[in-house]
């Protein structure tokens, strides 16, 4: 009996010690669309407004879906479509250390002014990207090759096989960092879709007083933000947004008659347009034919004119 009651105890300290444990807060969920899946201490989860998420979460985005996250003190990081992040923050010896490992995708920061006891970082396949506040965008979308875009102040960007030697990446800039090459090259100008997601991520508010937002203004932050992205269809929003999406209230038989009525004055109007035509069309060949009969007038006119004053 004390054997298997040690062997019980064994198993119960072995699950627990290599159970993933959270970390610290890392920030919240600001707005979401589309096809998205958290995961939490080993557990996968639907997203939700002003869930909190850990040091230790990941988070993966498929296609068309977008996640934004606002970390407090910090600012605002939005996590785009076919993505997946893990997320790290170390609080330790009054330093506040924020990691983002951008395994593969897109995200964008929107960072303010950080004080000299916070490090923010974007790691990735090839490239390490240092922040001390500013907004900018990094894509690790293919294997080998990373890129950089800086919309406004400046960006320290690394290669991650020699991430002691780095490069500053300023406005209006954008570095690439290839592992096939391992060369790092930065270039003058951001590429016009990643200028119009950074222009996007700009619009997005750095909130105030984050304890006491509430999840009904995050609800409509997130109709504005779906505006700023021209995302028409309110389908990729979660459950928690179906009250304050716009029903239709029609019955489908309503519908379709209003569908075929329309159709029928179209077809009308169609006709209307044909008969207008022909008879634009017919007026223009007969002032073709007066113009000609009236050219030919003046053509006779003129030698009538000759012949009298030879």
């Amino acid at each position: 009996m004390k054997k298997h009651l040690f062997l019980l105890v064994c198993v119960v300290f072995l699950a627990n010690s290599c159970a993933k444990k959270s970390g610290p807060d890392f920030g919240f969920i600001t707005f979401y669309y589309g096809d998205i899946k958290v995961v939490q201490s080993g557990d996968t989860v639907k997203p939700k407004l002003k869930m909190l998420l850990k040091s230790g979460d990941s988070v993966r985005t498929y296609q068309k879906a977008r996640l934004d996250l606002q970390i407090k003190d910090v600012g605002v990081v939005r996590i785009n479509e076919n993505s997946y992040v893990e997320l790290d923050r170390v609080l330790k010896e009054a330093k506040d250390k924020v990691n983002m490992e951008l395994n593969k995708g897109q995200v964008l920061c929107k960072l303010m002014k950080l004080n000299k006891a916070q490090d923010f970082e974007v790691l990735t396949p090839t490239a390490v990207v240092g922040v001390r506040g500013t907004t900018f965008l990094v894509d690790a979308s293919e294997k080998k090759k990373s890129e950089v875009a800086v919309a406004d102040g400046s960006v320290e960007v690394a290669s991650k096989d020699d991430p002691d030697k780095k490069s500053v990446v300023k406005q209006d800039e954008t570095a690439s960092v290839d592992k096939s090459t391992g060369g790092l090259n930065i270039i003058k100008g951001i590429k016009l879709d990643n200028l119009k997601e950074l222009n996007a991520i700009k619009n997005v508010e750095i909130l105030k007083n984050v304890d006491k937002i509430d999840v009904s203004s995050l609800k409509n932050m997130s109709f504005k933000n779906l505006k700023n992205l021209n995302i028409k269809d309110l389908k990729g929003l979660g459950d928690e947004f179906k009250s304050l999406i716009p029903s239709k209230g029609k019955k489908s038989g309503e519908s379709s008659g209003k569908v075929e009525g329309t159709q029928k004055k179209i077809e009308e109007t169609k006709v209307q347009i044909e008969e207008k035509k022909e008879v634009v069309e017919k007026k223009v060949e007969e002032v073709k034919k007066t113009e000609e009969k009236a050219k030919e007038e003046i053509d006779k006119t003129k030698k009538k004119l000759k012949n009298m004053f030879k």
